[in-house]
C-alpha cells in the first residue's frame, strides 16, 4: 500500500468503530486478517514515510456494514485535535518528537485492537488486572496475535514492544489443522487395463467387511492455559452441542506435561508453553444401529508462558551516575512505634539493568514524639529521576528534623494539642492548617531548590530529576489520641487504617493526559498558596492499626479506581495482607526484609518500582 494511493471512503455508509461493534463484533472475529491487516499496513506505511498520525481512536475509524475500515477517512484524521470524546485511549495526543508520536500511535492502535477483540476499552497502563490472553473472547483469535497485543498493552520489557508489521503478520497465525489422507472408498476410480488387453475379472466382495475407521472430526480450540497456573476445562460442556451423548472421553496420546483428563475434566497445572494438539476418543452412549461406537477428534490447546519467566533480573551499573542499590529496606531502631520501609526495583527496570527510581525516608523526633515518613517516585521518563527522589526524601527529612529538634518548642505541637481540646473550634483548626502550610510548603520548596542545585551541578535540567512526593507526620496526643497530617504531590497514596475504617490522606494528581501525573519538580505544583494548601490533609483519630505510604507501583495494582482508593475495606485488606507477610518475624529487621519480599507479588501489567513505609503498633515485633 502506498501513501501516494488515493483513499476514498467506502460507498456504503459507515459508522464509527465503537458504534459498529455493538452489532458487528462477530465480523472481525470471523475474518481478522482481511479486516484488520489493511489498517495496520496503512499506519505502518505512514510511519515508514516519516509521518505520524497522532489521533488514533475509535471515532476516527469509520467501518462499513461489511466490516471494511475506511482507510481514507482514517488517514484524513491524522493530526486533528482530540474532540473530547468519551473514548480516551492511552496515550493521547502527539508526542514531543516524531519518534514519540509514532510510539504513541502504536500503543493507541493496540488499545483499539483490544476494543475490537473484547468489545471493551482497555484500562490505562498500570491498571490492567487481566491479561488479554485470559479473556474469554481471546480464544477465537490467533494466539500469536493475542500474545503480541498483550505485550504491547503491558508496555513489555523495554525494547521489546511489537511492531505493526509483527501484529499484521500474527493475524494469520492460527494453528493449522493436520492434513488428512484421503481414504479409499466406493468413489475411487478404477485402473484402466493396457490397450489391447482384456481387463482382469473383478475380485468378489469379502464375506466380512473390514472394520470401519472411527469418524474423525476437525480439531476444536480449547480455552487458553498458562504455565504454572491452574487450568480446568469441561470437555463434555465444550463439545456436548456438536457431539452425540457420551459418558467417557479418553486421550489417544500423551497430554501436555502437568495435565490430566478425568471424567471429561481436562485440568492440572501446565509445565511448558506452546500449541498442543490433543487427540481424543469420544465414546458414544448406546450408539444407534449404524452409528460409530466412538469418534476420534483433536483439540488445540495453547499454553502461554508464565509472564514472570520472561523477565530478566539484570543488576544496575554500580559505577553509573547516581547509582544506588536496586532494592532497599530499613527500620527505625528507637521510638515506641514500629516503623519500617522497603523499596523494590520494578521488573521493567530489572529486565534491562535499569536503576530503581523510588526512594524513602523515616525519622523519629523524641523530644515531642513526632514521626515523619516520606516516599518519592522518580519519573521513569526522566534520566536522573532516581537521584531526584533521593534528594527530595533526604532534604524533606533534614528540614523536618531541623523544625522538630529546634531548641525552642515547635508551634505545631502546641497547636495540635489545642485543636485536640477543641476539635470543632474553627480558629484552632485554622491555626493548625496555617502552621502545616508553613512547614510542608517550606519543606517542598527547599526540596525543589535542592533538585535545581543538583541539576545545575551536572549541567542538566530539573525535568531530568522529575519526582513525586508524599510525606506524613504522626504525633501522640496527651489524651491517647493521634494527630496525623500529610502533604503530597503526584500519584501514589497514604492512608491511616483503623479497624475497618480509613482516613485517606492524599489525592492523586493527574496530568493533561491519561497515565500522566504531576511532579514536585514542575513549577505549577507549588505555584500558588492555594495549590500548596490543597495538598495538605490533617486529622485527629482515637487510634489506628497502621499508617501506610505507598508509591503507585503498589497503589495502581491494589486500587484500580478512585472509588477503590477511598474504600476502607480495600485498605484494610492491603494491611492484613502486609501484616500476614510479616507474621512470624522476630525483629523489626526481619519484618523489613519480609516486607521487601512481599513486594515481589505478581500483577499482570504492573511492573513499576514499589515502595512502602509504614508505622504500626510495637506489639507486632520485638525490638531488634
Amino acid at each position: 500500500m502506498s501513501l501516494d494511493q488515493t483513499f476514498t471512503p467506502t460507498v456504503v455508509p459507515g459508522q464509527p468503530l465503537h458504534l459498529f461493534l455493538k452489532r458487528g463484533h462477530p465480523q472481525f472475529v470471523a475474518e481478522p486478517a482481511r479486516l484488520l491487516q489493511p489498517l495496520l499496513d496503512a499506519l505502518d506505511e505512514l510511519h515508514r514515510s516519516g509521518k505520524t498520525h497522532g489521533a488514533v481512536m475509535p471515532s476516527r475509524l469509520m467501518v462499513a456494514p461489511t466490516g471494511e475500515i475506511d482507510l481514507g477517512h482514517f488517514l484524513d484524521q491524522a493530526g486533528l485535535p482530540d474532540p473530547g470524546e468519551a473514548f480516551t485511549y492511552y496515550p493521547d495526543g502527539a508526542g514531543e518528537s516524531p519518534e514519540e508520536t509514532r510510539t504513541r500511535d502504536v500503543q493507541a492502535i493496540g488499545a483499539v485492537l483490544h476494543l475490537i477483540v473484547t468489545d471493551q476499552a482497555p484500562a490505562r497502563p498500570g491498571r490492567r488486572t487481566q491479561q488479554l490472553a485470559e479473556h474469554p473472547a481471546a480464544k477465537d483469535w490467533p494466539a500469536a496475535f493475542i500474545g503480541l497485543l498483550d505485550k504491547l498493552l503491558d508496555g513489555g520489557p523495554e525494547g521489546e514492544a511489537p511492531t505493526l508489521a509483527e501484529l499484521s503478520t500474527s493475524l494469520g497465525a492460527a494453528p493449522e489443522q493436520p492434513a488428512e489422507s484421503p481414504a479409499a472408498g466406493p468413489e475411487t476410480a478404477a485402473v484402466e487395463a493396457p490397450a489391447g488387453e482384456c481387463a482382469p475379472p473383478a475380485e468378489p466382495a469379502a464375506e466380512e467387511p473390514a472394520e470401519e475407521p472411527a469418524p474423525r472430526l476437525p480439531a476444536i480450540r480449547l480455552p487458553n492455559a498458562m504455565v504454572a497456573r491452574g487450568y480446568s476445562a469441561d470437555l463434555f460442556s465444550l463439545l456436548g452441542e456438536q457431539m452425540p451423548p457420551s459418558e467417557r472421553i479418553e486421550p489417544l496420546d500423551g497430554l501436555p506435561a502437568g495435565l490430566t483428563l478425568d471424567a471429561g475434566q481436562l485440568g492440572g497445572t501446565p509445565q511448558a508453553s506452546g500449541d498442543f494438539e490433543i487427540r481424543l476418543r469420544w465414546h458414544t452412549t448406546r450408539p444407534a444401529a449404524g452409528q460409530a461406537a466412538f469418534i476420534d477428534l483433536g483439540a488445540i490447546l495453547t499454553i502461554n508462558p508464565d509472564p514472570r519467566s520472561l523477565w530478566k533480573n539484570t543488576p544496575s551499573d554500580p559505577d553509573g551516575p547516581f547509582a544506588k542499590p536496586d532494592n532497599a529496606s530499613g527500620f527505625l531502631v528507637d521510638g515506641p512505634l514500629t516503623v519500617l520501609g522497603a523499596s523494590l526495583r520494578g521488573r521493567s527496570h530489572a529486565h534491562v539493568g535499569g536503576y530503581r527510581d523510588d526512594d524513602l525516608a523515616m525519622a523519629w523526633f523524641p523530644r515531642d514524639g513526632w514521626y515523619s515518613l516520606t516516599v518519592a517516585d522518580g519519573a521513569g521518563s526522566a534520566k536522573f529521576s532516581r537521584q531526584g527522589s533521593k534528594v527530595v526524601c533526604d532534604t524533606v527529612k533534614r528540614h523536618l528534623e531541623a523544625y522538630f529538634t529546634d531548641e525552642q518548642e515547635n508551634p505545631l505541637t502546641r497547636l495540635a494539642g489545642a485543636q485536640a481540646l477543641a476539635p470543632d473550634d474553627a480558629a484552632a483548626i485554622a491555626a493548625v492548617r496555617a502552621e502545616l502550610y508553613q512547614l510542608f510548603g517550606s519543606a517542598a520548596l527547599v526540596a525543589r531548590r535542592a533538585v535545581d542545585d543538583q541539576a545545575a551541578a551536572c549541567q542538566a535540567t530539573a525535568r531530568d530529576f522529575h519526582t513525586t512526593l508524599i510525606t506524613a507526620l504522626l504525633h501522640p496526643l496527651a489524651d491517647g489520641r493521634w494527630f496525623v497530617a500529610a502533604f503530597s504531590v503526584g500519584d501514589g497514596a497514604a492512608a491511616l487504617v483503623a479497624g475497618g475504617e480509613t482516613c485517606l490522606l492524599t489525592t492523586p494528581d493527574g496530568g493533561d493526559f491519561a497515565g500522566q501525573t504531576v511532579f514536585l519538580t514542575m513549577r505549577e505544583a507549588l505555584a500558588t498558596g492555594e495549590a500548596i494548601m490543597a495538598r495538605i490533609k490533617a486529622a485527629i483519630v482515637p487510634s489506628f492499626d497502621a499508617l501506610l505510604l505507598v508509591t503507585d507501583g503498589i497503589s495502581d495494582p491494589r486500587f484500580t479506581s478512585d472509588a477503590a482508593l477511598a474504600d476502607p475495606a480495600a485498605w484494610d485488606a492491603l494491611w492484613q495482607e502486609i501484616r500476614g507477610a510479616m507474621a512470624g518475624s522476630g525483629s523489626r529487621e526481619a519484618a523489613a526484609a519480609a516486607l521487601l519480599d512481599w513486594m515481589g507479588f505478581h500483577s499482570p501489567g504492573h511492573h513499576d518500582d514499589r515502595t512502602l513505609v509504614l508505622a504500626t503498633s510495637p506489639a507486632l515485633f520485638s525490638p531488634p
